[in-house]
């Protein structure tokens, strides 16, 4: 089966992405996280 990859924007905390990086490793979400982008630099995300 081939996966969905990706890509997640963050700008802030990082809680959303937290929650797909859990679905993700939990095998709920379908898909890889392949690219996490950024305007900017001091995004806790990162």
């Amino acid at each position: 089966m081939t996966m969905t990859r990706i890509a997640v924007l963050a700008s802030g905390g990082g809680t959303n992405l937290q929650s797909i990086i859990d679905a993700a490793e939990a095998g709920t979400l379908g898909a890889e996280l392949a690219l996490v982008l950024s305007d900017r630099p001091g995004a806790y995300a990162l």
